[in-house]
């Protein structure tokens, strides 16, 4: 005859739990990995569009006066730190130049 015991029935349901934690822990980890992958790689995505959009529109700008125009004009009302303005010899900022 085999008997019920409440302390193993416990124990057992206790294991489970502490099992399926320890599972549940595991995916998480797994999950933030493939989370800080995926954002990796949309960063990266977004780096070599933008790279590849300044190539076309710098290569557009060296074979067109009028589009050289345009873009110094939107270089100079866009870019506000000195150093990024003199990656394309602009002049310093009105607010660092005083």
């Amino acid at each position: 005859m085999i008997r019920y015991s409440p302390m193993a029935a416990q124990r057992s349901c206790d294991d489970q739990i502490r099992a399926l934690e320890d599972k549940r822990r595991k995916l998480d980890a797994q999950l933030a990995r493939l989370h800080a992958v995926g954002r990796a790689e949309a960063r990266k995505r977004d780096t070599r569009r933008k790279i590849l959009a300044g190539a076309v529109v710098l290569n557009q700008a060296e074979e067109n006066e009028t589009a050289k125009t345009r873009l110094w004009k939107l270089l100079d009302q866009a870019l506000v730190k000195d150093r990024d303005r003199e990656l394309f010899d602009l002049p310093a900022t009105e607010e660092t130049s005083r």
